[in-house]
């Protein structure tokens, strides 16, 4: 049947990075078959990676409506519902998918994710075990015995966490080593080795194991675990510290049972570890909300953080991230706020032009709209943090000065959405992946590979 023959071709091309080639595909699929459960999956699944979400969830909710067995189709929707902050239906969709097959990988993903949101550990690793089954290592069958050959390094607790979307390219061969599981067995031969392991809060034994592995190889390495480990929420202003034109919060580690004023004045930030995107973070009052807010999130130790009203003078919050690749800084994005907590997926960028523009004017030119002195204040936290793929999400104060909120190796590259609005995006964007991908050839070149 043709429409299988071009699913096939789709998934080819999906699998080794070829995006618009693969969605063409399954388009052409869907005109010979419009309800094949395959093409629409498949479509949904590039709509999806190209940061067109909604579309893709549509998509996968039209797809389960037609075949309600189709366990691929309710794990995909349950990613798409998760990241749309929906995570009752999300959870019923995961399970759903898991009892018509319990081996479907990217469901037991998507719960593992559930439960570390909810704070139980237990479960989220349980799932990420029955995810990745018992090996330690997986390749991939992207590439030709010829290619350069990666080894990521990654952990039960954050699999997969960081580098596969970012490194999709037929050209590389890939092996991904979940470093708790490695033992003495040999290494997956490598010409060089990415350690993906990024949370310096929630991962600090597996970074040592990822320390261990790596002092036994000659291998160039990609974000050395020793360099990740200094970039904790609580090690972070100490690092940082005397770089000019930089302003860090103060930061307090304190227990939630003897949980008391950490003496910031108030209102105050607290936030659970190990924790992004907003989870479990809140901001208090005053003094006598502290304990209440502090028994809504999640573990026995939580970060008492120091407000800094980062307010414009339009009054609006601006929370700026600038990627750095291979030393290089470039600017990803601009989210301007109403509120506070400010996320580019939260922000309502898409209701304000006058705000895209802005984001289009930072992009264009870093130094133009941040000025020289904030300029070099980043240069100077990417050289303090000696990572070579991270990110930096600031403000500036009122004088020009950074305020740093995070800088660490967590950060992603989202592909923006497919609408024309987002055009001006698309070459930032690119830019930074054609640096991550120079990088990643640079080290296997370093490493041997010719």
């Amino acid at each position: 049947m043709l429409a299988d023959l071009l699913v096939r071709r789709g998934l080819e091309l999906e699998a080794g990075g070829h995006l618009d080639d693969a969605k063409h595909a399954f388009w052409i699929a869907l005109r010979q078959a419009p309800s094949h459960p395959d093409a629409i999956n498949g479509l949904g699944r590039v709509l999806y990676r190209e940061g067109s979400r909604r579309a893709a969830r549509v998509l996968f909710e039209r797809l389960v409506a037609r075949h309600p067995h189709d366990a691929a189709g309710h794990a995909n929707l349950g990613i798409a519902l998760l990241e749309a902050d929906d995570l009752l239906r999300a959870r019923t969709h995961l399970e759903r998918a898991l009892s018509l097959d319990p081996r479907q990988q990217l469901a037991h993903f998507g719960l593992s994710r559930i439960a570390a949101i909810q704070g139980d550990d237990a479960a989220s690793i349980a799932h990420q075990r029955a995810a990745l089954g018992e090996a330690s290592a997986q390749r991939s069958a992207r590439a030709d015995a010829r290619a350069p050959r990666l080894l990521l390094l990654s952990s039960e607790a954050q699999l997969g966490a960081v580098a596969a979307d970012r490194i999709a390219d037929s050209a590389l061969s890939i092996a991904t080593l979940v470093v708790e599981r490695a033992g003495s067995a040999p290494l997956p031969s490598h010409h060089a080795i990415w350690n993906t392991i990024t949370d310096a809060d929630r991962n600090v034994p597996a970074l040592e194991i990822a320390a261990r592995i790596i002092a036994g190889t000659g291998a160039p390495v990609i974000n050395h675990p020793q360099a990740v480990l200094a970039t904790s929420r609580l090690a972070l202003a100490g690092r940082l510290r005397g770089i000019p034109d930089t302003v860090l919060p103060r930061v307090r580690l304190i227990p939630r049972e003897r949980i008391a004023d950490p003496d910031f004045g108030w209102p105050l930030l607290l936030r659970a570890l190990g924790y992004h995107s907003g989870q479990h973070f809140v901001r208090v009052a005053d003094r006598a909300s502290l304990r209440d807010a502090a028994q809504r999130i999640p573990g026995e130790q939580l970060l008492a953080i120091e407000y800094l009203d980062t307010r414009a003078p339009d009054g609006a919050f601006r929370k700026y991230r600038v990627m750095i690749v291979d030393g290089k800084l470039y600017p990803l994005h601009l989210a301007i706020s109403d509120t506070w907590k400010v996320h580019y997926f939260s922000a309502g960028m898409t209701e304000h032009p006058e705000r895209r523009a802005q984001e289009a004017a930072f992009l264009e030119s870093m130094e133009r709209a941040l000025g020289a002195r904030a300029v070099a204040a980043l240069e100077g936290i990417a050289r303090r943090l000696g990572l070579d793929y991270a990110g930096i999400d600031f403000a500036l104060d009122r004088s020009g000065r950074v305020i740093v909120f995070e800088a660490n190796a967590t950060m992603t590259v989202p592909a923006p959405p497919s609408d024309a609005r987002w055009d001006y995006r698309r070459t930032h964007v690119s830019r930074i992946l054609a640096a991550t991908r120079r990088m990643l050839f640079s080290r296997a070149r370093a490493g041997g590979w010719r």
